[in-house]
């Protein structure tokens, strides 16, 4: 479960960083 909440923010991250990338 750990492993999964890591991945949870790093993809909340992810989606963050996201728009800054397609501008």
């Amino acid at each position: 479960e750990l492993r999964k909440d890591g991945f949870d923010l790093a993809e909340a991250r992810y989606r963050e960083l996201q728009p800054i990338l397609v501008e």
